[in-house]
């Protein structure tokens, strides 16, 4: 099946010249049809149509709209049809069967049996989920970018459109990209970064709920699609992270990560670090100091083949907390050496200590009451099944509080777990 390419108005739409698009369906989002034909354009708010309606019925193939469109970025009480019936670009497009509806998730009323679309804060995060519930399961993009600037083609637009629904940036529509993603099973990433996301979790376990917890974080806000791998075996951790090169094929990138943990950000941001001639970088311990700084490793896999071989470890063993032998900087930053107390807004990362066992799962620290938030958002999404926590704890690996600390059994005497009941419930 042909993979789809996503164009939105961001900087890296600039890029498009550089890349054969021709092998890809195009979905373009907006204004993009004024610049280009697409097999696709998704529009959300009819104040697109006003804007270039005839670029827009000259270059898309198919125009598709909620049933209930958007107006200065809210929503209406006036259908597509009656939009139509009074624009003539709708108007022709219907006549000709080009013009789409579907069911959004910020309509007061629906329409027909169509499955309801999701987007909280851009359209991308709709067309991913359309292009999902059709059947996509690889997007590329273009122009989908955080922060808050649109590529020079859209320079135009920015006093007019940019940010005009009021969000602080762009970043925003990353979770909900995300969340499709998850739900439809979704290759995504930007076209001109390497993807996926390899990431190899140092863990004892892959089917206990530490790692897949911490596999739900990585999922939840990346910005790029992820593969997780989990590094089974008893051998220690300086070892394991030995193994990650290899199971590359010594190419590309990888990052390490010494569980157990969970993400609060975008891994990308790891992901995206410049190397500065690196073979690997290790993250920069914060005011409180860092326990290990091998917790989290980016590594350059094809530049460590020979300086990580059994040779060159043997003239040079390593010990335990040992950052492994090549040229390497203290260059992720600190919110990601989960070494802070957590600071709203900062902290990226949040590890527990594994000589606890896992007892910290049912404690009452900031980190423990945010692992089971994720938790049971996992087991709504159905990410983690419920059989899998009542087997965990029935045999003894998470603690026999935890499925009341989520809400999952009847009211408990536990003073601190009706707190967090009625909190959650506020």
């Amino acid at each position: 099946m042909r993979e789809w390419l996503l164009l939105g108005k961001g900087p890296s739409y600039e890029l498009i010249h550089h890349f054969d698009v021709t092998p890809f369906f195009v979905c373009g989002l907006n204004h993009v049809a004024r610049e280009r034909p697409v097999d696709l354009a998704h529009v959300i708010d009819v104040d697109v149509v006003e804007d270039c309606g005839e670029q827009l019925e000259r270059n898309a193939r198919y125009v598709v709209m909620p049933f209930y469109p958007h107006l200065n970025h809210r929503p209406t009480g006036r259908t597509l049809m009656d939009f139509a019936d009074s624009n003539p670009v709708l108007r022709s497009l219907r006549a000709e069967g080009r013009l789409v509806g579907y069911n959004l998730s910020s309509a007061a009323n629906k329409i027909g049996t169509s499955p309801v679309i999701e987007s909280r804060c851009f359209s991308a995060e709709a067309a991913v989920d359309i292009l999902g519930t059709c059947g996509v399961r690889r997007i590329r993009t273009l122009g989908i970018d955080g922060g808050r600037d649109y590529a020079s083609t859209y320079h135009d637009l920015r006093r007019r459109t940019l940010l005009a629904n009021r969000q602080a940036s762009f970043d925003a529509q990353f979770a909900g990209i995300a969340k499709a993603a998850r739900r439809h099973g979704i290759f995504y990433a930007p076209l001109h970064k390497e993807a996926p996301i390899r990431v190899f979790v140092d863990t004892e376990d892959a089917a206990g709920l530490p790692f897949r917890v911490l596999d739900y974080s990585l999922r939840l806000q990346s910005s790029i699609g992820v593969e997780v791998v989990p590094l089974l075996g008893s051998e220690p951790s300086w070892l394991k992270v030995l193994r990650v090169p290899a199971l590359c094929g010594f190419q590309g990138r990888a990052i390490y990560l010494r569980g157990p943990m969970v993400v609060r950000g975008d891994i990308a941001e790891v992901w995206d670090l410049p190397m500065r001639g690196c073979d690997f970088l290790h993250a920069r311990p914060g005011h409180r100091g860092a326990t290990d700084r091998a917790d989290v490793l980016l590594i350059q896999c094809d530049r460590v083949r020979d300086k990580w071989s059994a040779d060159a470890l043997a003239a040079r063993p390593l010990g335990a907390g040992s950052l492994p032998p090549g040229a390497t900087a203290p260059d992720i930053p600190p919110e990601w050496s989960g070494a802070d107390a957590w600071t709203r807004g900062r902290s990226r990362l949040i590890r527990f200590d594994r000589r606890a066992g896992n007892r910290w799962a049912a404690g009452w620290t900031f980190g423990a009451r945010h692992w089971r938030r994720l938790l049971r958002n996992a087991l709504a999404e159905g990410f983690v099944r419920p059989d899998e926590l009542s087997a965990e704890v029935a045999a003894g690996r998470m603690p026999g509080a935890l499925p009341r600390c989520i809400g999952l059994a009847g009211p408990t005497s536990d003073r601190r777990a009706r707190g967090e009941q009625t909190a959650r419930a506020k």
